[in-house]
């Protein structure tokens, strides 16, 4: 995630296609999963200290398609 040319944050996660996560989800993407499996979220000191963590999360959660668009 880059705002003003700065990376702020960095997300690594997958869906899965199951309920309940194994641990193939730690390897495997399923484009149509109905799960997510986040891995890292990493937000610079400054951006967690405004509050955009959660806002970061969300944005990720939307574009993998897991909540509605608000």
């Amino acid at each position: 995630w880059f705002e003003e040319g700065r990376l702020v944050a960095f997300i690594i996660g997958s869906l899965w296609d199951q309920d309940r996560l194994a641990t193939e989800a730690l390897t495997l993407h399923k484009p149509c999963g109905s799960t997510v499996h986040i891995h890292v979220l990493a937000v610079h000191r400054t951006f967690r200290q405004q509050g955009k963590g959660p806002i970061l999360m969300w944005r990720y959660l939307q574009y993998l398609r897991c909540l509605p668009n608000v």
